[in-house]
């Protein structure tokens, strides 16, 4: 047509000719979904796919993009947010340390102030203890003139002495203690005295009527190497604080206190265990137990543990705490046998 149009001859002046610009046509035909623009009428899913390819990929990348920037978001936050928990925590338990310290520094402040006066007050009651000797002598030898022997004076003269001899002991060791001087050890039979320390508390401790004690000893003897009165009075401790945890809680049961010695499996040491029934002792009250002046008692000092965690150094001897199943604290004393 175009050739045809060219070679017609000239009319009027006038030349036949093409036109360039399409546009019109090209409008036309779009809107009419013709030609070239017939896939316009495709409105499958592919074929939309096919006209708004751009337009979609354009979509998916800034969707990509706001995900990824989200999730990048949330990274920094929650490492920001971890870092900074992780900073208060070590903050935290910075103080707690900081806290423990000055509470350890406070009570050794404390058990070296009460150190201080335990020497002084053993120092002066030398003279009270010496009098009360005397005066004891003198009522015998009156007693003895008068030919006054009755059973009842007799106990009474004979229970005085033993205090007065165990009180004299107890301020020479303290003493000895503050001299930095250790009482001789000796061969000691560990059923002995713990029997000596059961009978003690029996006769010293108020309340003990309500507590139901038990005494199990699968040897007859034990020998160990150990000052007896201090050993006496380690055994004794552990005991009476016992004996008071299981009456501060009657409401809970019967309070027991039960005393048991036996040999290790490896038969180099003898191990006793006392057992009393109370509260159940979380993490915290068994920590206290085993570090240095503490108490777990509210009106406690804390020095009864100490006293007889020295002791206890002083032999070689480890001592523990564990918590009951049903309330209550396991001490264990593991002391080296004595072999002869």
């Amino acid at each position: 047509m175009t050739v045809a149009l060219l070679s017609m001859p000239v009319f009027d002046h006038s030349r036949w000719s093409v036109e360039n610009d399409q546009y019109s046509i090209r409008k036309l035909l779009r809107e009419l979904r013709l030609g070239p623009y017939s896939y316009l009428r495709d409105n499958s899913l592919t074929g939309l796919a096919k006209r708004y390819k751009t337009e979609i990929i354009a979509f998916v990348g800034i969707l990509l993009f706001l995900i990824f920037n989200e999730f990048n978001l949330r990274r920094l936050v929650n490492k920001r947010t971890r870092q900074l928990s992780d900073a208060l925590k070590t903050k935290e338990e910075a103080d707690r340390e900081a806290a423990e310290e000055r509470k350890k520094f406070a009570t050794l402040e404390k058990n070296g102030i009460t150190a201080q006066l335990g020497t002084i007050i053993a120092h002066e009651a030398k003279q009270p203890i010496a009098t009360l000797t005397n005066y004891l002598q003198i009522f015998k030898m009156y007693l003895d003139r008068k030919n006054d022997n009755d059973a009842f004076s007799k106990d009474v003269f004979e229970n005085m002495e033993n205090q007065v001899s165990r009180l004299n002991t107890l301020v020479n060791s303290v003493r000895n203690f503050a001299k930095q001087k250790q009482n001789p050890q000796i061969k000691t039979d560990f059923v002995l005295i713990t029997q000596k320390a059961i009978r003690s508390l029996e006769a010293t401790e108020p309340d003990i009527e309500k507590v139901k004690i038990s005494f199990n000893s699968k040897l007859k003897t034990a020998l160990v190497l150990a000052d007896p009165f201090s050993l006496e009075l380690l055994i004794l401790n552990l005991l009476r604080n016992g004996a008071q945890e299981a009456v501060s809680n009657t409401a809970k049961g019967s309070p027991i206190l039960k005393v048991e010695l036996s040999l290790s499996n490896d038969n180099k040491s003898f191990i006793l265990l006392v057992e009393n029934s109370g509260n159940l002792m979380t993490d915290k009250d068994l920590s206290r137990l085993v570090s240095l002046g503490e108490s777990v008692k509210p009106d406690g000092l804390g020095l009864g543990l100490s006293i007889i965690r020295g002791i206890a150094d002083l032999h070689g001897a480890d001592l523990g705490f564990t918590g009951r199943d049903k309330g209550g604290v396991i001490a264990s004393l593991r002391i080296d046998q004595l072999h002869v």
